[in-house]
């Protein structure tokens, strides 16, 4: 897709189906974009950035970005589910990546969305490491 026919993230979950509607994703992977967006919603419920922004509205803000990129639903999805463990507010009212949460998340989501949600919590984002990547 050219730069100049790229918008601004989606910011709710509405917007974010409709752009991948537009961009012609399957009814059943906007029916796992919705599966998603409603774990989302369990995870990050009350939860707020140190920029006072809803948790889930940057999910989902995530999501659209990477939408912007590829149409790999995987990739577009796990946008959605980044901050699981650093901001997901688990059924034992904790956050952080506990082998219960990484099995509560499995069960959820399947291995590999899990394995890739858990690779992105273990990234170094250290001055310059991802620059070098």
């Amino acid at each position: 897709m050219p730069l100049e026919d790229r918008t601004e993230p989606k910011q709710t979950n509405t917007g974010l189906y409709c752009q991948l509607h537009n961009a012609g994703f399957s009814g059943s992977e906007l029916l796992l974009t919705q599966k998603i967006y409603r774990l989302c919603c369990e995870l990050f419920n009350g939860r707020y950035r140190k920029t006072e922004r809803a948790v889930l509205c940057h999910a989902v803000g995530t999501a659209s970005s990477v939408a912007n990129y590829t149409r790999e639903l995987n990739l577009i999805v796990v946008g959605m589910l980044h901050a699981t463990y650093d901001s997901g507010h688990f059924p034992d009212g904790k956050s952080g990546m506990t082998k219960a949460h990484r099995a509560w998340m499995r069960n959820h989501v399947g291995k590999e969305l899990e394995c890739m949600v858990a690779d992105y919590s273990e990234f170094d984002f250290g001055q310059g490491r991802p620059e070098s990547l």
